[in-house]
């Protein structure tokens, strides 16, 4: 505890004003400020962002619902019909089969982050960072 104390007065004692161009004057930083920028706007242009946001709607309105969607979901709506239950209900069911669809689809994001952790101990950054940007280019 005493080691932070003096640690922290340390770093009052040594601080000085420096201003946001003297950080960027040297070249190492601005080019990993670029690369850093370009590739956050490359994804948000490549639209990864919006397909995870709506996955659920578009996989519903492609009728991947009716194959295979939920099975507990669709069990519960056959129950429902049979029963002759209200119009509400089998709405609310619709909500379970949306969030089954977009379970998978993070589920599939899950397994893709670990695959991609263990791709980058194996051959690095840079390697995978410009086979990725190739497929996108090509797509």
């Amino acid at each position: 505890e005493e080691e932070i104390r003096a640690a922290l007065e340390s770093m009052k004692d040594n601080h000085t004003d420096v201003s946001l161009l003297e950080l960027l004057r040297p070249r190492g930083v601005r080019k990993a400020l670029l690369v850093g920028v370009s590739l956050q706007l490359l994804q948000q242009l490549a639209g990864v962002n919006t397909l995870m946001y709506y996955s659920a709607t578009i996989l519903q309105m492609s009728s991947s619902a009716g194959r295979g969607g939920c099975r507990a979901a669709e069990e519960a709506q056959e129950d429902l019909a049979i029963v002759g239950e209200s119009a509400v209900a089998l709405a609310n069911l619709e909500g379970v089969t949306e969030i089954c669809l977009t379970a998978l689809v993070a589920l599939a994001q899950l397994v893709g982050a670990f695959v991609g952790m263990a791709l980058v101990d194996r051959c690095g950054r840079r390697p995978l960072l410009l086979g990725s940007l190739g497929g996108v280019v090509l797509s």
